[in-house]
């Protein structure tokens, strides 16, 4: 049964798109239509903005969300599939990082106002709703922000119905972020969909390596951070399963190995190197995965889900095999469906030869009765560690069975033939026991030839993409708005920085030449006016450069580049073309490597 608005249903596929993919080169650009409009039941673009002086949503990049027509190109999609539902996502990691959200809707009147704006602009375009995706309300410990979102969520919902939008969410995994930030079951009332980011459970921010989606936590980890924990929690605390959505990812999280060891929970000494083709240090989208994998990167499969190693390199990402598991998942426990983030990193130009899109295929085919022929994914003896997925009934009532709610340790986006992908042509595929652990499986593939990488060069466009949900205390940072520093000789770090994989790459800052040491009065002031000004817009502009920029945290500055031949532009908080960009360097330029973080000083 369909409702009016379209989503009571057991099999939708919510594909989110990444807009700036549009920017990236060579195999990895991604146009509209690339876009599988026959596998997803909803698409939604990610993403417009939260202006922080109006409190209103935005476009966000207006050379493509405008003067491209992208908004509109994107919802004339439905012309090739009128059941398709197209929405706006508003929000993302980035954008988030702020407390803009928290003003909004602690305010009845900035609430008033940005949903008066949100119907004008979603039926202006021809969306036929809103995501929000404000990662996380009580993310900064803000007691007022778990019913100021339910507050919001009740004015956009009274003024959605009279024109039969969609009201979707995308909601953390976390369990410290869940029950800060969501009154689940008013929450619950209240949206069509909720968007479960079942996925960067771990990521290069930690300092050893593990899946960041597991659907099972592997022995020895925390039972909390998997999607079967996330998936029960929200349903025991109210959400209704044919409303959960369960997210899986279309891309790996990658480390730099400390030493030898290579299996889950090895020590891990960073981020790892940015891939070939979507240049991101601690990330690799899945068509680069399965690009290491043809390329002779060793394979091997735990319950947590399969991962690469080649050197001193690893990456834990989903392939074909394991999100059947998650598809087939989602249907025994009777979820709303699956989504995707996002669709641009799935393989959606078949590099690997596995046929298009062949994640995104493989969970629509489950969903409907049909899942292509894979191994079989439990090659484990007894049950999964955080318990076996429960039947239907058992989260009607969890005393009847099913996963254990009770707090256990300190947790907190074509087919194959049997045996796993298709055989690659050219090329010898052996399957051996794997000798990192029990119940691992070791897949070697043996290239017909030499392999040469070839750098396809492009310039990262620093929006926003899904993140871990709030670190998961793993590290020791704060979450309050921290004081300007005072400079003094920094102390060494006792844990490593997060990666913010909202920020595709990290652009390595000038070598600066040693100097005698000024007075702060004289040569700090600027730098700490300049960081104040950063943090609090959350952007500023280079005072090195007029192509380049700066995106600041509460911490930290993070300096990106602008796409080819663009240039900052302040005003608009976005990359311009040059002849709308009045551009005026410093003669005397701020010391920002008090700023910079750790991880590129």
């Amino acid at each position: 049964m369909t409702s009016s608005r379209g989503v009571a249903r057991t099999n939708n596929v919510v594909c989110y798109y990444a807009s700036w993919a549009h920017y990236r080169q060579g195999p990895a650009k991604y146009s509209l239509d690339d876009i599988p409009v026959d596998k997803c039941t909803h698409l939604v673009y990610a993403f417009a903005t939260l202006d922080a002086r109006d409190f209103v949503a935005k476009q966000h990049d207006r050379w493509l969300d405008e003067d491209l027509k992208n908004y509109r190109k994107f919802v004339q999609l439905k012309e090739k599939n009128p059941k398709l539902k197209i929405l706006l996502a508003l929000g993302g990691w980035n954008d988030s990082r702020s407390t803009k959200y928290s003003q909004l809707v602690s305010d009845p009147d900035k609430r008033s106002k940005f949903v008066s704006e949100a119907v004008k602009l979603v039926l202006e375009y021809g969306f036929d709703g809103l995501d929000l995706d404000w990662e996380y309300p009580g993310y900064e410990w803000n007691p007022n922000d778990k019913q100021g979102f339910t507050a919001w969520l009740v004015d956009l919902r009274k003024a959605f119905d009279p024109h039969g939008l969609l009201l979707t969410a995308a909601v953390s995994a976390g369990k410290s972020t869940i029950d800060r930030g969501y009154d689940i079951p008013k929450v619950a009332k209240l949206l069509d969909m909720i968007n479960l980011m079942s996925y960067d459970f771990h990521g290069s921010w930690e300092n050893r390596v593990a899946h960041h989606a597991p659907l099972y936590a592997d022995p020895g980890q925390n039972p909390e951070l998997c999607v079967d924990f996330a998936v029960n929690y929200w349903i025991k605390k109210g959400a209704p399963p044919h409303k959960l959505i369960m997210g899986v990812p279309a891309y790996g999280r990658t480390w730099t190995l400390a030493g030898s060891d290579t299996s889950p929970g090895a020590a891990a000494a960073g981020a790892g190197r940015e891939g070939r083709h979507v240049r991101e240090r601690g990330s690799l989208p899945f068509f680069e995965c399965c690009l290491a994998e043809k390329e002779g990167w060793t394979k091997r499969r735990t319950q947590a889900g399969p991962y690469l190693t080649k050197g001193n390199q690893w990456v834990g990402y989903d392939d074909v095999q394991s999100v059947v598991q998650k598809a087939q998942y989602a249907t025994d426990m009777g979820l709303g469906g699956v989504m995707m983030w996002d669709i641009t990193t799935d393989d959606f130009g078949d590099v690997c030869g596995e046929g298009k899109n062949p994640l995104l295929t493989a969970m629509v085919r489950t969903l409907h009765g049909d899942p292509p022929s894979v191994q079989s994914v439990s090659q484990h003896k007894g049950r999964p560690s955080s318990g076996a997925k429960p039947s239907p009934s058992s989260f009607r009532d969890p005393r009847q069975g099913g996963v254990s709610f009770g707090s256990q340790g300190s947790g907190s986006p074509g087919a194959a033939p049997a045996g796993g992908n298709a055989a690659l042509e050219g090329s010898v595929r052996t399957t051996t026991p794997g000798s990192v652990g029990d119940g691992e499986t070791t897949t070697r593939v043996a290239s017909s030839g030499p392999t040469t990488e070839l750098p396809y060069p492009w310039l990262a466009w620093p929006v926003f993409s899904r993140s871990p949900e709030d670190i998961r205390n793993f590290n020791a940072i704060s979450t309050t708005k921290a004081p300007l520093r005072s400079f003094q000789t920094p102390s060494p770090l006792t844990s490593r920085a997060p990666a913010f994989p909202s920020f595709t790459s990290f652009t390595s800052p000038p070598s600066f030449p040693s100097s005698p040491a000024l007075s702060p009065s004289l040569s700090l002031s600027p730098s700490i006016t300049w960081f104040g000004n950063c943090r609090d817009e959350g952007f500023a502009p280079d005072p090195a450069s007029c192509s380049s920029f700066y995106r600041c945290t509460e911490e930290f500055a993070y300096k990106f580049s602008c796409p080819g031949g663009l240039l900052w532009n302040h005003d608009q908080s976005s990359c311009d073309w040059p002849r709308s960009v009045q551009c005026v360097l410093p003669l005397t330029q701020p010391d920002l490597r008090p700023f910079l973080p750790p991880e590129i000083i």
